[in-house]
């Protein structure tokens, strides 16, 4: 749980520079399917990246591995698409930093990962697609960029836990359900 560790303590993350998409796997050994619970991933990264680090997060599907990572960065990588469900379903996720330029959560991105409690948004992010985050029950907050114009449907329904959302002027479009089964949810402001 981000937040949970003593003042001033920061988890040991390991660092890993792509230089060429694909390539990921190269650089995650078999002890680390165990041992890796922090990863900060910079550079070049595609599809093929993602669903590794989907697996590392516990997210295998039937048949595949599942790793412990806890928390993932991708700020520094060069993706612009991310494919749909992405990270759907991973079971030891807790925070996520998206890519920088990424101008679009994909649909189910982080969708039934029930330990995720924090993912950062970075400014040019303009579309959140349908369900993207839907199932994160231990999702509380989520600051949206003033970027921000499309909210698909269903795109927080029942992150249980989400209590305050602030939406950006620049919010054009909300879909059907996009906060159904938000049952914490108190405060939804709309453009300041």
């Amino acid at each position: 749980v981000i937040g949970a560790a003593a003042n001033g303590w920061q988890p040991r993350i390991r660092r890993v520079i792509c230089e060429k998409a694909g390539q990921l796997h190269l650089q995650i050994s078999d002890a680390d399917w165990q041992t890796l619970h922090h990863l900060k991933v910079s550079g070049l990264i595609n599809a093929q990246d993602i669903a590794l680090l989907r697996q590392l997060a516990g997210g295998g599907r039937k048949g595949e591995r599942s790793g412990q990572l806890a928390t993932i960065d991708l700020s520094e990588t060069a993706l612009i698409a991310m494919p749909d469900s992405a990270f759907f379903g991973c079971a030891t996720l807790t925070y996520l930093s998206l890519p920088k330029m990424l101008p679009e959560l994909s649909a189910y991105a982080v969708a039934n990962c029930p330990l995720l409690n924090e993912v950062t948004v970075h400014p040019v992010l303009n579309r959140i697609r349908r369900g993207a985050f839907s199932g994160c029950f231990c999702l509380t907050g989520i600051q949206l960029p003033n970027s921000l114009e499309n909210i698909d449907a269903n795109a927080f329904n029942s992150c249980t836990r989400l209590t305050d959302v602030e939406l950006p002027q620049s919010v054009l479009t909300i879909g059907s359900g996009a906060f159904a089964n938000c049952k914490r949810l108190q405060r939804l402001v709309v453009g300041r």
